[in-house]
């Protein structure tokens, strides 16, 4: 299906505008799955909403209820969409709550909405079941094996988030680019930035900013008083 024939599905639909997800993988996002097969079928499964970064264009979700569609329907029946860009969500910490998201969520009620594959209102997933689920899970292990999940989780961390890592494969990748290829690229990326700019996502930015240069300019006038 054509992605001029999905969004303007979604704005029917839903009422809001997608854009292209290419060129948005290397930054927090906020995206839409659709399944084109019951994309316009009421009452049937159809969105999933989620948070994501990464580079892999395959990536489609990883609800429990989505992969099963997945496997029913074929990965070639969906299709991932960017609603905005998640200033607020930080890549190292996969379940943190994300307020960008989580307008989404609510606007939306996905638990309790049955064209959602969602099955967790919240954004830090899982909902209260989820989060009881593990904390009961949590509670039935003994201290040597908590030490050890500990030890183990810290170590995949460690190796995930490490910058040299990630700079290293990035300047690989960017070496086996043409400039033909490299300059397309950027393109794409500077069209999908300036597509996602929401207002809301233009004026958190903006914020962002206004504090920063409120913060510093207090930290001058506190040294210079102090001299």
């Amino acid at each position: 299906m054509k992605f001029s024939a999905i969004r303007s599905a979604i704005r029917a639909e839903l009422g809001v505008t997608v854009h292209p997800v290419e060129g948005a993988h290397a930054r927090p996002h906020i995206y839409l799955t659709i399944n084109t097969a019951t994309l316009g079928q009421p009452g049937m499964a159809c969105f999933y909403v989620g948070k994501h970064v990464g580079r892999d264009a395959r990536y489609l979700g990883s609800g429990k209820r989505l992969q099963a569609a997945i496997r029913k329907y074929g990965a070639g029946a969906f299709q991932r969409v960017l609603l905005t860009f998640a200033l607020d969500y930080d890549d190292k910490a996969s379940g943190e709550h994300c307020e960008y998201e989580q307008r989404y969520l609510d606007r939306w009620r996905v638990s309790d909405n049955a064209r959602f594959y969602n099955l967790s209102d919240s954004s830090g997933g899982g909902g209260e079941n989820g989060r009881r689920a593990a904390a009961a899970a949590r509670a039935s292990l003994t201290p040597e094996r908590l030490r050890e999940v500990g030890r183990k989780g810290g170590c995949k961390a460690a190796e995930a988030l490490s910058s040299e890592k990630r700079t290293e494969r990035a300047r690989k990748a960017a070496m086996a680019l043409t400039p033909e290829q490299r300059s397309a690229m950027g393109r794409k990326s500077a069209l999908a930035l300036n597509a996602a700019r929401t207002p809301e996502c233009e004026a958190y930015r903006l914020e962002r900013v206004r504090v920063a240069v409120a913060t510093k300019r207090a930290a001058a006038l506190a040294q210079g008083g102090a001299r």
